[in-house]
């Protein structure tokens, strides 16, 4: 993540990650919640009462073309009805490099596929 430069998108009036850049632009969500533990877990703690503990949630992914911001599907089939119009090319392109749309480098070698 060290120089992954961060966007203002206007849309959701958010901030992300811009893994990918040019036409079609593959943004990161990193999101964090904040959990109450109610009692300590060691017992000769000095935290007696409960804490709260930072727990980093599963990123979301998103797609950022033509102004419009679409969550990237949990499987290849639905993302490729996302774009119908390169659907053959886009799933010979999933097969033959074995893209793994759960995976941020998988997505980040199909989208730079997707700007050529």
């Amino acid at each position: 993540m060290i120089n992954t430069p961060i966007v203002y998108v206007k849309e959701t009036n958010g901030y992300y990650f811009r893994l990918v850049d040019g036409k079609n632009q593959l943004l990161k969500k990193e999101k964090i919640k904040l959990k109450e533990i109610k009692s300590s877990i060691e017992p000769n703690s000095l935290i007696k009462e409960g804490y709260i503990k930072f727990e980093k949630q599963n990123p979301l992914y998103f797609i950022k073309a033509d102004e419009k911001l679409l969550q990237v599907p949990k499987n290849a089939k639905d993302f490729v009805s996302i774009y119908p119009d390169r659907r053959a090319e886009l799933e010979r392109f999933i097969k033959e490099n074995n893209i793994k749309i759960k995976q941020e480098e998988s997505l980040i070698k199909l989208v730079k596929f997707m700007n050529r």
